[in-house]
């Protein structure tokens, strides 16, 4: 997921829970399909 992103980048990139959820509802709605 992270591969390609400048490692500066990752250091300060925190995802909010919200971020989180909504990522987890689109990986989720790509596996059912």
């Amino acid at each position: 997921m992270l591969i390609g992103i400048p490692l500066e980048w990752r250091a300060d990139w925190e995802p909010t829970a919200e971020a989180i959820a909504i990522n987890r509802a689109r990986i989720a709605e790509r596996l059912r399909r």
